[in-house]
């Protein structure tokens, strides 16, 4: 049974508000980590990731803003058709919220991919060439929008075409790109695990960037499936996938600096920890206390001898010749 519209835009208002809280929770985590944790420990603010934690927070807050006065409108003027008249300013926002937000969750992935290789150029030409069609995608989006005629809305025949090339788009370069992170730091982890003593941060980091970017992955082809069976459910995953990206982005910051606070803990609990002196060897105990300890050493040296038996007399010879240590 098809949803309807107007349900349909009740539930993306209902459930994208819920991602929008949780979405506004992590960014007050994750600022909290780039501008008290990180500067504490004598770490350098990292100005891009700030900036793009707000970026991605007010894009959500905007998405949300811009659905709830579409809903006020429609229930005040009993006009539904402003649901899906592309044309109108709030659903012109909310596919630019969409495409900004899906552009801006790319870049850092690629970003990362390039970090992690190194800066090496080579490496992200692949991402790179599939973000740059992301781009000509969107902007062609918000072409057809403005001149989108009917009442499909998003599901229209001009548009559908282009919302799946975007999803589409977007979960294959979040794959491709997790994938090649993943891998870079599986060989490195592996070249270099026969010397790692405890527990491998490598494989800390590979399991963080794979679970964040199946949830992206996971929710961007979600929508794509909604996108393709031209369901109103679209409105619900698309704007869902708006507060998805930027949760998916504090996730890797919060989850890092989490693992690093409990490791500096635990180094700190080791370093300050009391050691009795009776557990020290001697030699550890300082010079004087070795100088009193120290023991005798006796160097036992033996010798052949060669005994002339002319020199013995009868009475020593049957007897037992008994040698004894010298000192005794």
């Amino acid at each position: 049974m098809p949803l309807p519209i107007i349900q349909a835009r009740i539930f993306t208002f209902m459930f994208s508000s819920f991602f929008l809280g949780v979405h506004l929770t992590t960014t007050t985590i994750c600022l909290w980590a780039l501008l008290v944790r990180n500067p504490s420990r004598g770490r350098k603010i990292h100005y891009g990731f700030l900036a793009v934690t707000l970026v991605m927070a007010c894009i959500g807050s905007l998405d949300v803003s811009v659905d709830a006065v579409t809903n006020v409108r429609v229930w005040t003027t009993g006009d539904i058709k402003l649901f899906t008249d592309e044309t109108q300013w709030m659903n012109l926002t909310k596919n630019i919220d969409i495409s900004l937000q899906l552009l801006i969750g790319d870049a850092v992935l690629t970003y990362r991919c390039w970090i992690v290789y190194e800066r090496k150029w080579l490496a992200i030409i692949p991402s790179l060439t599939i973000w740059l069609g992301s781009v000509s995608v969107a902007i062609l989006l918000m072409v057809r929008s403005v001149t989108a005629i009917g009442s499909s809305g998003i599901n229209a025949p001009s548009l559908v075409s282009v919302t799946a090339a975007q999803q589409a788009l977007t979960v294959g370069l979040n794959t491709l790109t997790s994938s090649l992170i993943i891998l870079r730091i599986w060989k490195v982890s592996s070249s270099i695990r026969m010397y790692m003593v405890g527990q491998d941060r490598l494989l800390y980091a590979i399991r963080v960037i794979a679970e964040s970017g199946s949830m992206y992955a996971m929710s961007a082809a979600i929508c794509l499936a909604t996108i393709l069976a031209r369901s109103t459910a679209v409105y619900i995953t698309a704007d869902c996938l708006v507060q998805i990206t930027g949760i998916c982005f504090n996730l890797i910051i919060i989850r890092f600096d989490h693992n690093l606070a409990s490791r500096s803990q635990v180094d700190t609990e080791l370093n300050s920890r009391a050691i009795p002196l009776s557990s020290l060897s001697p030699s550890a105990r300082g010079m004087s206390n070795t100088a009193r300890s120290a023991r005798c050493m006796e160097i036992a040296v033996s010798q052949d001898t060669e005994v002339d038996n002319g020199s013995f007399t009868a009475e020593m010879k049957a007897g037992e010749l008994k040698l004894q240590p010298l000192g005794a």
